[in-house]
């Protein structure tokens, strides 16, 4: 079978690397798998051993007309039988490019609600007439999306994105002191983006609650900590002095090894948090 997935290799390696396994995977098992993506060094190894094709190029908004010709290109000269999109900005253009080819278009979903029927932008991607089928993150996310879908609900199927433990067993644990955090306090860390569905304001108001335990920590890694609301929740917190923003950090892993407890406040949305297994493992 031959495979052209559309993805998003941005960002550190451990973010992307339980999808790419599965694209590695089927490459082994003697499937032509072909990814286009804007992918590091280390990632492009990653493909490379597994037989994996690349193509370079990436959409950086949800209709890119140069990303749409990249891919009918490819699907003019190659006989795929599957095209794979990922994320909102892949699927409306792989979408599109589909259009016309006798290919099959399969698309991920990991995150449950925010898809409705009476939403025109929801036609650009999970329920644009030119999807065959969906897989999910989890059977939450699944149950959620054939209530949205029109037709085919049994082409909705779960697969879950497995982790290797030995990914981990090489990770170092961080060095907390540049956040002046010392060996006897307790660190909780939250390593997210911050979105309105990870419940970032509700966390800072519960640490706002627990301010009188001294040795108490807080480590906030990724995207839009310092953003508003969370940026005045925190001037205002009792432990404002213990709140500590790390911003977007490639070692993410390595400062979860060296904390605690970690906490995934999220309010909504989630399919199967991946910070979760990353801590766990």
């Amino acid at each position: 079978m031959k495979i052209f997935v559309v993805a998003s290799s941005r960002g550190s390696t451990n973010s992307f690397r339980p999808e790419a396994e599965i694209f590695c995977g089927l490459a082994k098992l003697g499937h032509s798998v072909t990814v286009m993506t804007i992918a590091s060094k280390e990632q492009m190894d990653i493909y490379q051993k597994a037989g994996v094709r690349l193509v370079a190029g990436e959409p950086l908004k949800k209709i890119c007309f140069e990303s749409i010709k990249l891919i009918r290109k490819e699907l003019a000269e190659n006989d795929y039988d599957i095209v794979y999109g990922t994320n909102s900005k892949n699927i409306p253009n792989a979408a599109f490019a589909c259009i016309g080819f006798d290919v099959k278009f399969v698309v991920y979903r990991g995150t449950t609600g925010g898809l409705y029927r009476h939403d025109p932008t929801a036609y650009l991607t999970i329920l644009h007439p030119r999807v065959d089928g969906v897989i999910c993150v989890s059977d939450a996310v699944k149950e959620d999306i054939q209530k949205q879908v029109w037709k085919n609900k049994q082409n909705v199927t779960t697969i879950y994105k497995g982790h290797e433990l030995a990914w981990y067993q090489d990770i170092q644990q961080g060095d907390l002191f540049e956040f002046d955090i010392k060996a006897e306090d307790f660190t909780v860390i939250c390593a997210v983006n911050a979105r309105p569905s990870k419940g970032i304001a509700v966390m800072l108001q519960a640490a706002d609650q627990l301010a009188d335990i001294e040795n108490l920590h807080l480590l906030l890694v990724g995207k839009g900590m310092d953003q508003q609301p969370y940026s005045d929740l925190i001037a205002n917190s009792k432990m404002k002095q213990r709140i500590h923003l790390a911003g977007y950090r490639f070692d993410a892993p390595s400062l979860v090894k060296a904390s605690d407890l970690l906490v995934q406040p999220s309010i909504s949305g989630e399919g199967l948090p991946r910070a979760v297994m990353e801590a766990m493992s």
